[in-house]
């Protein structure tokens, strides 16, 4: 085969595969970016929340595992609380209007006059006028994050507890208050405006564990996944907790993609016995058809042959015979 005909061969393989890589639906458009705030306060001095350090990890493993840059706060206080807000909001003004923001706080909130605030730790607060200066308004925050240009916002605040205030004056409403999110942003309550969840122990809370659960299940977006996750804790609690949320977005984003080829549930012990398979077997018993990349490459390496054996007629011939020959070869290969 002369140098000629070796070298069209080439460059026909190399531009085959250039147009399929270009054409690939997963180099097209921008690139997502995903940041996500978590913060667990538990040590409070009068009533400590058992469960909320650990709450935060499993929602912080989570969000990692889906791809976001996850910043983690711990028990923090008054200054440390509003900075680590305020530092979220401006690293997400700064981010683009490609961003996921998602922040989630597992604490202690409180109602007063309108307004949902959540309780840093070694707060002084001994009466409801206190609270509007050493608590932290979460609203400020989340018009900053509305008025970003991001994406999608999603905050979920697991605050509605049992106050742990002792104050003069007028008693607290239950829970946390109703609220309207900004556009692009969804607004979820571990427990419906004006109740409480039910105190727990550990080592988690029901609701922090259904919410990584179903965020891990994959392939639904994102308002199905909050309402699956109010169902699933109204179940777990028998009622005695109802999640709440509140959207105005519409979006395609999902935590984790379904592929579309995804098989139905199989038992687990069929999945015991899946998993235990190395990949390639996995692979062969698909019997998927040839895709559009493995089509051009039989018809690339078929105008090769082609040329190699007839000359400059064999590399037409060739790709002809290698677009039609090669799949069905490549898919009783992909069958064995």
């Amino acid at each position: 085969m002369s140098p000629l005909l070796l070298r069209a061969a080439s460059i026909i393989v190399c531009l085959m595969l250039a147009a399929i890589d270009s054409a690939s639906p997963l180099r097209a458009g921008p690139v997502e970016k995903r940041m996500a705030l978590v913060i667990g306060n538990r040590d409070y001095q009068v009533t400590p929340v058992q469960t909320a350090i650990n709450d935060a990890n499993l929602i912080a493993q989570t969000l990692k595992a889906a791809g976001f840059e996850v910043t983690v706060g711990r028990d923090l206080d008054e200054d440390s609380l509003r900075h680590a807000f305020r530092d979220f909001a401006d690293k997400i003004s700064a981010s683009g209007p490609d961003t996921i923001a998602f922040v989630y706080f597992a604490g202690y909130g409180v109602q007063f006059e309108g307004e949902n605030y959540l309780i840093p730790l070694g707060a002084n607060i001994s009466r409801n006028a206190d609270i509007p200066l050493k608590a932290t308004r979460i609203f400020d925050y989340v018009k900053l994050l509305a008025g970003s240009g991001m994406k999608t916002g999603v905050v979920v605040l697991d605050a509605a507890r049992p106050s742990p205030l002792s104050l003069s004056g007028t008693p607290l409403a239950s829970g946390l208050m109703a609220y309207e999110p900004g556009p692009r942003m969804i607004l979820t309550y571990n427990a419906q405006p004006g109740t409480v969840a039910p105190a727990e122990k550990g080592p988690s809370g029901t609701y922090a564990h259904v919410l990584s659960e179903v965020m891990r299940e994959g392939g639904l977006p994102l308002r199905d996944v909050f309402e699956k996750v109010r169902l699933r804790v109204i179940d777990a609690t028998n009622g005695a907790q109802v999640p709440w949320n509140s959207a105005k977005v519409e979006t395609s984003f999902m935590f984790f993609q379904r592929p579309s080829d995804t098989p139905s549930p199989v038992a687990p012990a069929r999945q015991a016995i899946v998993r235990s398979k190395p990949v390639h077997s996995l692979e062969a018993r698909r019997g998927a058809p040839p895709s559009a990349r493995e089509r051009f490459v039989d018809s690339a390496l078929g105008a090769v042959a082609g040329a190699v054996v007839a000359g400059p007629i064999g590399l037409v011939a060739g790709a002809v015979v290698g677009a039609t020959a090669g799949p069905i070869v490549s898919s009783s290969l992909r069958q064995r």
